[in-house]
C-alpha cells in the first residue's frame, strides 16, 4: 500500500483497472465530443460558403454589399459620423475595414467575414450549452445553429448580425463565468465583449437584459454563490462606456419617430412569421413545439431543475418578446433578422427537450430534424423563391 497524507490507497489489481477503465472511457469520451464538434464547424463553413457569390437564387442578397462596401471605403472617423446617420452602431464596419485592407474591397471578401462569424459561433454555442445541459443536448443545439437556414442567410450577408450572435455567445460565455467565480479577468473580458456586442447593434441589450433577469432569479433562490459586486460593476462599466451611442440612438429614435420604415409588429409576426424563420419550416416549428412542451413537462415532473432551463429560457424570451412590446411604447423596433441573439436559447432548450425522451423516441426525434434539416437546406440552395428567412 501507498500512503499519502494520512490516506490509504490499495493500489491492487482491480482497482487499477477500474481506474484505468474509467480513466480510458473519459479519453474517449472527450475525443468523441471534439470530433462531433469539428465536424459540426467544418459542416457550417461548407453550408456557409455555398453558393455565397450568387444573387439569382437569393435576392435578399442584392443590397446588403454595396451599401457595406461603400461605408467600409471611409476612415474609421467618416464611419462614425456616417452610422450616425444610420440606424446601426459603428462597430461591424471597423471590423468590416480592417478585414478589408487585409482580404481585399470586395463584396465576396465582406460576406467571408460574416460566414466566420457564423461558423465560430458553431463551437461557442456549444461550450455555453455544456455548461446548462447535458452533452447530446448541448450537441443538437449546436447542430441545429450549423444547419439553420436562417442563420446561414445572415451569415452570408455583409451585414452585422452573424457578429452580434458571435459576440452574444463570448457575452454569455464570460457572464457565467463571473457569476461564477467573479474573477477580475471575467469581469474584464464581459465588459470588453458586451460593450464591442452593444457598438455592433443596439439589440444587445437585451442580451444583457437577459443576463440581468437571470442574475436576480439567482440571488432570489440564492443557493448559489453570488458574485453581486462584480456584476454590478460589469453592468455600470458597460452602461458608462455605451453612452456616447445611446445618444446618438435617441436621437436618431426621435428624429424618425412617426416617420420610420419597420412596420408596427403583430403576435403573427412573432409568433408565426419569426417562428417559422427560426425553424425553417412549419413542421420542424412543430417539432421545436414537441421539444418545448417536453421541457416543460421535465420540469412540472422534477426531471430536470430549473437552474438548467432558466437561462435559455430568459434568452430565447427577452430579446424577442421585448422588442415587440417597446415597437408599442416607443417606435416599431421588431425586425425577425434582429432577434436573431434569442437562437442560441431557442435551440438549447429544443436539444434539451430532445434528450429527455427515451432512446427510442429520441431516435426518431433526431432522424425527423436530419430529414427537415436537408430539406430546408435543399429548399435554401435549390429554389429561387424567397423563403421566411429572407423576407425578415
Amino acid at each position: 500500500m501507498m500512503v499519502y497524507n494520512r490516506m490509504y490507497v490499495v493500489m491492487d489489481g482491480k482497482v487499477m483497472s477500474h481506474i484505468s477503465s474509467y480513466t480510458s472511457n473519459r479519453m474517449q469520451n472527450a475525443l468523441s465530443q471534439n470530433l462531433s464538434i469539428l465536424i459540426l464547424t467544418l459542416l457550417a463553413v461548407i453550408l456557409r460558403l455555398g453558393r455565397l457569390t450568387a444573387t439569382t437564387i437569393h435576392p435578399g442578397l442584392r443590397n446588403d454589399g454595396p451599401f457595406t462596401l461603400r461605408l467600409v471605403q471611409h476612415g474609421f472617423l467618416e464611419i462614425i459620423e456616417l452610422t450616425a446617420q444610420d440606424v446601426h452602431p459603428p462597430f461591424y464596419y471597423f471590423v468590416a475595414r480592417l478585414w478589408g485592407l487585409v482580404f481585399g474591397m470586395t463584396i465576396p471578401s465582406l460576406r467571408l467575414l460574416g460566414v466566420a462569424f457564423g461558423a465560430l459561433s458553431v463551437p461557442l454555442l456549444y461550450l455555453v450549452a455544456r455548461r446548462l445541459v447535458p452533452e447530446n443536448a448541448a450537441l443538437v443545439s449546436a447542430a441545429l445553429l450549423a444547419t439553420s437556414t436562417f442563420h446561414i442567410f445572415q451569415s452570408q450577408k455583409a451585414r452585422m448580425y452573424s457578429l452580434l450572435l458571435f459576440l452574444a455567445l463570448i457575452s454569455t460565455y464570460y457572464y457565467l463565468n463571473l457569476i461564477q467565480t467573479g474573477d477580475r479577468r471575467s469581469v474584464s473580458l464581459y465588459i470588453i465583449v458586451t460593450v464591442a456586442m452593444a457598438y455592433t447593434h443596439v439589440f444587445a441589450a437585451f442580451v444583457v437584459l437577459f443576463h440581468t433577469f437571470d442574475f436576480v432569479f439567482r440571488m432570489i433562490r440564492s443557493n448559489e454563490p453570488q458574485h453581486t459586486a462584480q456584476f454590478g460593476l460589469s453592468i455600470v462599466g458597460i452602461g458608462f462606456l455605451t453612452l456616447p451611442w445611446l445618444a446618438v440612438f435617441v436621437n436618431q429614435i426621435q428624429s424618425r419617430s412617426g416617420d420610420f420604415w419597420i412596420p408596427e409588429p403583430t403576435l403573427y409576426t412573432v409568433i408565426w412569421s419569426a417562428g417559422i424563420a427560426y425553424a425553417g419550416n412549419y413542421v420542424f416549428a412543430l417539432v421545436f413545439g414537441a421539444a418545448f412542451v417536453s421541457v416543460a413537462i421535465g420540469l412540472m415532473k422534477g426531471y430536470i431543475p430549473w437552474r438548467a432551463v432558466q437561462l435559455p429560457a430568459l434568452w430565447m424570451i427577452i430579446p424577442t418578446s421585448v422588442p415587440f412590446i417597446l415597437s408599442f411604447i416607443i417606435s416599431p423596433i421588431f425586425i425577425t433578422r434582429y432577434t436573431i441573439t434569442a437562437l442560441p436559447g431557442i435551440f438549447i432548450l429544443v436539444g434539451l427537450g430532445v434528450s429527455l425522451q427515451q432512446k427510442s423516441i429520441r431516435s426518431l426525434f433526431y432522424a425527423v430534424m436530419a430529414t427537415l434539416a436537408v430539406i430546408n437546406l435543399w429548399i435554401y440552395y435549390a429554389q429561387s423563391r424567397l423563403g421566411p428567412w429572407l423576407i425578415t
